[in-house]
């Protein structure tokens, strides 16, 4: 597996590409035991330059069930990848090249909200957008062939945004 990181500009066939894969996966996975499937990571952020891959966050009703079903994917060729899982989630990747990946998580936890408060805040904030995209190429320079080392420099941006968009979430105080 390549740790090489390279960013693409914004290319506007991502989402149809999230699509076409969501369809692919829906035909793949026990329908009502899903909430939600959600187009995540920057390549679902217009404009965004991005490492060209497609992430697709997974909601399931229980994370038990989830977890049967880490072998739903080998007919798309997807490799689930224990090391790179978090707790309480499961990371499928579509290798050579890495062009996709699949999360399984629980449905309302923070593994669920978060991603998808990151890319609602990032799409309509464009100084942050702006921001991150620029913290995005530097790091790639810099950690060019060290994908856990440019993952963990973005870090204290991505909570500092998340903290901007928890604030922006919450009703005004009287």
């Amino acid at each position: 597996m390549s740790d090489e990181v390279v960013l693409s500009e914004y290319n506007h066939t991502w989402p149809m590409d999230y699509l076409r894969e969501l369809q692919a996966i829906a035909k793949l996975l026990p329908l009502e035991e899903i909430v939600d499937i959600q187009h995540i990571g920057s390549t679902a952020v217009p404009g965004l330059a991005a490492k060209p891959i497609i992430d697709i966050l997974v909601g399931f009703r229980s994370f038990a069930f989830a977890e049967t079903q880490v072998h739903a994917l080998d007919a798309l060729h997807y490799e689930y990848v224990e090391s790179l899982s978090v707790p309480g989630g499961r990371l499928f990747l579509k290798m050579e090249p890495r062009i996709r990946h699949i999360h399984f998580v629980e449905y309302g936890t923070e593994h669920w909200e978060l991603p998808i408060r990151f890319r609602n805040y990032i799409r309509v904030h464009r100084e942050d957008r702006l921001a991150y995209e620029a913290l995005k190429r530097r790091n790639a320079e810099q950690f060019r062939h060290h994908r856990a080392g440019y993952t963990q420099a973005k870090t204290a941006f991505v909570l500092g945004v998340l903290e901007k968009a928890a604030l922006a979430e919450q009703p005004p105080s009287e």
